[in-house]
């Protein structure tokens, strides 16, 4: 038992020195700000994707107000994240106006 907690704890700090830990957000803050651009209390949000400082959120609306999902789109500014767009489809016009990772497009 004693082994194999010593084995666990190496890899888990030989983890940690790889840089593989979790990109750092504060859910709470992420659908305060979803609510805030979209007017829709009750929100859900569950983040995609994150590249540098983009990220592509997925955002379900409470079941009563019967309508679809939306993506959105944030960027990280001086530590807060801001939505740049959301919405249910995205032109390439619409990546570009907001400089989005193409790593974060729908579809990658």
């Amino acid at each position: 038992m004693r082994r194999l907690l010593l084995v666990l704890c190496a890899l888990c700090l030989a983890l940690t020195a790889c840089g593989t830990s979790a990109p750092q957000y504060d859910l709470g803050a992420l659908t305060t700000a979803v609510e805030q651009a979209t007017g829709v209390s009750g929100i859900t949000v569950s983040v995609e994707k994150v590249e540098g400082d983009y990220m592509r959120a997925r955002a379900t609306p409470p079941a009563e107000l019967n309508t679809d999902e939306a993506i959105v789109f944030l960027k990280r500014e001086a530590g807060a994240w801001m939505v740049l767009n959301y919405g249910t489809a995205f032109s390439p016009e619409d990546y570009a106006r907001d400089n989005i990772p193409e790593a974060l497009w729908l579809g990658n």
